[in-house]
């Protein structure tokens, strides 16, 4: 993928998100809008990009996520996978995405188009949050090397260890505490844990599960790739703990 494109392209993204003041912009409508305000450019960019948009409202708690490819999410609710997004894939390793191809390149091979998916095809789904809720948007570049189990497992950690969220000594369960803490940590020890995978040459990862199921090729080892995690910590301003003598805040 082209730094420059996608640097231009959340830069486009996010320009658009406030035009409407009162009301939930669509995250495809914007993906549409940067990728055409993109492609006005010419050929002064090439390159190509999955995305994965999400807007959110403060007033509602509603998401809207919308997915090409196989970047992703996953919403975290206390302790567990509540949602999470599924690659969408031409074949194996060759996902949805939005490409920016000069001219001068496609005439040299005119028999050969390149994928080029449009903003149309993106999965757009709507979550309903609640306070407590992590949400975590990332590349495949965390995805492909990191499962969601242990992705959980970091998320659970760092909550707890920030008091967001604590366990009941009555029954064992995962509760929220009246603030939350530590989105910065997340992001940063999941760009570390998938970082770590990506380069350990032994490990079994889902990216070389699924080379062996859908390919039969026995490699193991990560799949070196570029990281980027984006973490959304959900509190409701007016949320009363259960019961305030079990955590410290």
């Amino acid at each position: 993928m082209s730094q420059e494109f996608a640097r231009q392209h959340r830069i486009t993204t996010t320009t658009t998100s406030d035009e409407k003041a009162n009301d939930l912009p669509s995250p495809r409508d914007l993906l549409k809008a940067a990728y055409s305000n993109l492609k006005t450019y010419g050929d002064e960019y090439a390159g190509s990009s999955t995305a994965c948009v999400a807007v959110a409202s403060s007033e509602t708690g509603v998401i809207n996520i919308a997915n090409l490819g196989d970047s992703g999410y996953f919403v975290f609710r206390q302790g567990r996978v509540y949602r999470r997004s599924h690659a969408q894939t031409h074949q194996f390793n060759t996902p949805f995405q939005l490409s920016i191809v000069p001219q001068h390149i496609l005439s040299r091979r005119p028999d050969k188009r390149p994928i080029s998916d449009d903003p149309y095809h993106a999965d757009v789904t709507r979550h309903q949050l609640q306070h407590g809720d992590v949400v975590v948007l990332a590349t495949d570049g965390l995805t492909d090397n990191v499962f969601a189990q242990d992705i959980l497992k970091l998320v659970t950690s760092e909550m707890v260890s920030s008091s967001s969220w604590y366990i009941n000594d009555t029954n064992q369960q995962i509760e929220c505490s009246g603030t939350m803490h530590g989105a910065e940590y997340i992001a940063k020890n999941l760009v570390k844990i998938g970082s770590n995978a990506s380069l350990d040459p032994n490990g079994l990862s889902p990216f070389t599960l699924r080379l062996r199921q859908d390919m039969g090729i026995v490699a193991p080892g990560g799949k070196p790739d570029d990281i980027t995690v984006v973490v959304m910590l959900v509190e409701d301003v007016g949320y009363e703990p259960k019961d305030k003598m079990l955590y410290k805040l």
